[in-house]
């Protein structure tokens, strides 16, 4: 009887260790995007000033047809169309601080002031990485695409 009692309290805990296991991710940590970047994404929408009138100021989210691709590769290279007359170069991800820098293969303009180098805020709570939000613009006065959501193309 002593021997079944055992087999039985052996059974019982053994399928308990079998039933535990870890999430694929902790609702509570931070996403990691250091390699889920990685693929072609589109603009499908816009944060845009709706009413400087009113304090604070009022913004909308607009929906975009035919937005910018921003693509990220392996080895740290970017195609980014949302500035036509130059859309490669070399990104940083600043992970701790959520900043994601470019560095342009040539000069853009940006709001007016030629560049080749551009930082912009960028997160997602998204685990299925299907969207990424990137803030372009970090100071105050933004009126049109202050920032934009981008979808997963691949």
């Amino acid at each position: 009887m002593i021997k079944i009692r055992i087999h039985i309290l052996v059974l019982c805990l053994s399928s308990l260790f079998i039933s535990c296991g870890t999430d694929d991710y902790a609702p509570d940590e931070k996403f990691d995007f250091s390699t889920k970047i990685i693929g072609k994404w589109e603009q499908v929408s816009m944060f845009n000033l709706k009413d400087s009138t009113i304090v604070p100021n009022a913004y909308e989210w607009v929906d975009v047809e035919n937005g910018f691709t921003l693509e990220f590769f392996d080895e740290e290279r970017f195609e980014y169309t949302k500035f036509q007359d130059c859309f490669a170069g070399t990104y940083f991800l600043e992970l701790d601080s959520d900043n994601i820098e470019f560095y342009f293969d040539c000069e853009i303009n940006f709001n007016g002031e030629i560049t080749s180098n551009l930082k912009e805020d960028f997160y997602s709570n998204d685990y299925n990485n299907e969207f990424l939000n990137i803030n372009h613009y970090l100071g105050a006065g933004c009126v049109e695409e202050c920032s934009s959501l981008l979808t997963r193309l691949y």
